[in-house]
């Protein structure tokens, strides 16, 4: 039974990345990226401004990366501790973009998927408006950069994620460093899958906090 499991979910997957191979290349003449399949426990969520679940840490130090519209399906999949298996891609040396995930208890897998058809988000000057203050202050356990390199998350050891406008990115540079203390305000959700944050001003420390000019509030 596992067995027709198992080539009934690489049958799902070869079809999935035979649809759209194009958009996970870094540009028009590198090759597609091969199949990696790897194992870790969770050890903590990483969430968006909005409250919904992007990412998960693995105890090996991976970054799994999903789409927030699977937010509340990953989350009830695996919970901290959890074991579980996946199969995806790598993004960089550190970051996956998975399209499954298993539970390796509950045997139970998640594939990844566009949003529905029918599906409405709220437009995102609506959705900022419910977002509230909040600020951060703590040492930089870890910084998660975008295509360039540039930093684009920054997280605390306590957990708290906060998020660089694109804009903004490269300025932060003199500031970030892993085990350097860091500070930042802004807008963003407080859950019990975690807190974070888009910065509109950021430090060393809450009292050398300067502003981020070019901000426009936390994107999707």
């Amino acid at each position: 039974m596992e067995t027709i499991h198992n080539h009934i979910l690489a049958f799902m997957l070869a079809g999935f990345l035979f649809a759209a191979p194009a958009a996970h290349a870094k540009n028009d003449t590198q090759a597609q990226q091969p199949l990696i399949s790897l194992q870790g426990k969770l050890v903590r969520y990483l969430i968006n401004p909005f409250g919904e679940v992007d990412g998960l840490f693995l105890d090996n130090g991976t970054l799994v990366k999903m789409p927030p519209h699977m937010s509340w399906d990953v989350a009830e999949l695996v919970k901290p501790g959890d074991a579980l298996a996946l199969q995806g891609m790598w993004e960089d040396e550190s970051s996956v973009e998975a399209y499954s995930i298993t539970n390796t208890v509950s045997r139970q897998t998640l594939l990844r998927r566009e949003p529905a058809w029918n599906g409405k988000v709220m437009p995102r000057e609506l959705r900022v408006v419910e977002l509230k203050e909040l600020s951060a202050n703590g040492k930089i356990e870890r910084i998660i950069t975008g295509k360039r390199g540039e930093p684009r998350i920054i997280l605390l050891a306590d957990g708290t994620n906060i998020r660089l406008p694109k804009d903004a990115a490269y300025d932060a540079y003199s500031l970030i460093n892993a085990g350097a203390p860091f500070a930042a305000k802004g807008s963003g959700t407080e859950t019990r899958y975690g807190r974070s944050l888009e910065a509109s001003a950021i430090g060393s420390s809450p009292a050398s906090l300067k502003p981020l000019f070019g901000t426009s509030g936390p994107s999707r």
